[in-house]
C-alpha cells in the first residue's frame, strides 16, 4: 500500500512541474510575430541575348526602365497567436530610384480572407491591410 501511495504522489508531481514548465516556456514564447520571406526574386531581362538586349527598350509612364524585376514575398505569421486589429498596416519599403508597377495578391490562406494591397504615390511603398492572420 506505501509503495501505491508513493506512486500516485510521485505521479502527481510529475505532472504539477510539467504543467508550470510548459507554462513558463509558452508565456516566454513570441505571441505575435509576422515573417516576410523573398520566395522568388528574378531579373525579367536577364536572360535575353545581349544583342537582343540593345535593340529592347522598356518604358513604364514615359520612364526607361533598367532593370525590371519580379520578386514574390510570402507574409506568415510565424508567432504562437493570431495577429488581429492591427494599428498600422504591414508597410514594404523599396529604395527611393525604385517603382512597383504591379501588386497582386497570387494566394491567401485561407481561401475567402481578406486582405488589400494599397500602393502608395509615391511608388516605393506597398501596404498590405488584413483583418486576421492566424498562424502557420
Amino acid at each position: 500500500m506505501e509503495d501505491f501511495l508513493v506512486a500516485i504522489v510521485s505521479i502527481l508531481i510529475g505532472v504539477g512541474a510539467t504543467f508550470y514548465a510548459s507554462r513558463h516556456y509558452y508565456r516566454r514564447s513570441v505571441d505575435k510575430e509576422l515573417t516576410p520571406f523573398i520566395q522568388l526574386q528574378s531579373n525579367v531581362l536577364s536572360h535575353i541575348d545581349e544583342e537582343v538586349k540593345a535593340d529592347l527598350h522598356v518604358e513604364y509612364k514615359g520612364v526607361k526602365v533598367e532593370k525590371l524585376q519580379q520578386v514574390q514575398f510570402l507574409i506568415a505569421n510565424t508567432g504562437e497567436r493570431a495577429v488581429r486589429d492591427i494599428i498600422k498596416p504591414l508597410r514594404l519599403e523599396l529604395p527611393d530610384d525604385s517603382e512597383i508597377m504591379n501588386a497582386s495578391l497570387l494566394y491567401v490562406f485561407p481561401e475567402g480572407r481578406e486582405v488589400k494591397i494599397n500602393p502608395k504615390t509615391s511608388g516605393s511603398i506597398l501596404e498590405f491591410d488584413f483583418p486576421l492572420l492566424r498562424k502557420r
